[in-house]
């Protein structure tokens, strides 16, 4: 006969194989690898970003088990200067990851923001204020049997959001009125941007990397001669390749025609 004591070992040592291999085999170990802010610039650890109503999430997924397993749901948290509410969405389709593997989907696009209610904000990501932001992403996976190794969950990444630069334009003559045949300057400052465009009635008149300044004439016979009412307006990238604010800087040109003289006598036969 069996000794009871290792009959009640065997089916322990039964019980936690059995423990072990449905946890170590089957458990969850989805986990998120990689963010990259698409129109971001990496610097060091940080993505630098132009202020911008809305942006794009390229996100790596990483099975770190051995059985191929399925996204459940992506949770975000964005904490900072441009933070919005912590919400959670699901793939708009099945997603599996075979094991050791890895895959990339894309936010919003690959994801159910209608079905999950979210809010413009949230659907967009808008980074309009200048400073700090963490972006924070994670997953669960459709196994729900456990997770074998927690540190692998969320990913996280800063994000910098450039201030602009101010920009003005100035005209010479001040008043931008000229009589007809006399020339208008204007001038971009600051002069230490990346790119300067002119724009004469929405059309670009002139884009340079060096040359802030512009003149034009009021003389008919010049083809590209400012005529009364042109509206002038520009563009400037600034040091950190953002475009400044440049509302309600365009300026009307005021061009007076030349008035028509005439000399008459009194005298017989002038």
């Amino acid at each position: 006969m069996f000794n009871t004591s290792y009959i009640r070992f065997f089916k322990l040592f039964i019980c936690l194989n059995f423990l072990f291999l449905s946890t170590h085999f089957y458990a969850q170990d989805l986990g998120v690898s990689n963010i990259v802010v698409n129109e971001g610039t990496l610097s060091g650890t940080e993505y630098n970003l132009c202020p911008t109503g809305s942006i794009t999430l390229n996100l790596t997924f990483r099975n770190y088990h051995a059985t191929t397993d399925q996204i459940s749901t992506v949770l975000f948290i964005v904490n900072g200067v441009n933070s919005v509410t912590t919400f959670e969405v699901t793939p708009t389709v099945a997603t599996n990851i075979a094991g050791n593997s890895s895959v990339s989907l894309t936010y919003p696009d690959d994801f159910d923001t209608a079905g999950a209610g979210l809010t413009a904000n949230q659907i967009n990501l808008p980074f309009l204020s200048d400073g700090n932001t963490t972006i924070t992403v994670s997953s669960t996976s459709v196994s729900g049997t456990g997770d074998t190794n927690t540190t692998n969950n969320a990913t996280s990444t800063l994000v910098l959001v450039y201030d602009p630069e101010i920009s003005l334009i100035n005209v010479t003559p001040a008043s931008a009125t000229v009589c007809q045949g006399e020339d208008i300057s204007f001038e971009i400052q600051p002069n230490n941007g990346l790119r300067y465009n002119f724009f004469k009635n929405g059309s670009l008149v002139q884009s340079s990397t060096t040359d802030n300044n512009i003149t034009f004439s009021s003389n008919p016979s010049n083809p590209s001669a400012l005529s009364d009412n042109d509206i002038i307006t520009y563009t400037m990238i600034d040091s950190n390749g953002c475009t400044t604010d440049n509302s309600g800087q365009a300026i009307s040109v005021t061009v007076h025609t030349l008035p028509t003289g005439t000399l008459t006598s009194t005298a017989i036969s002038n």
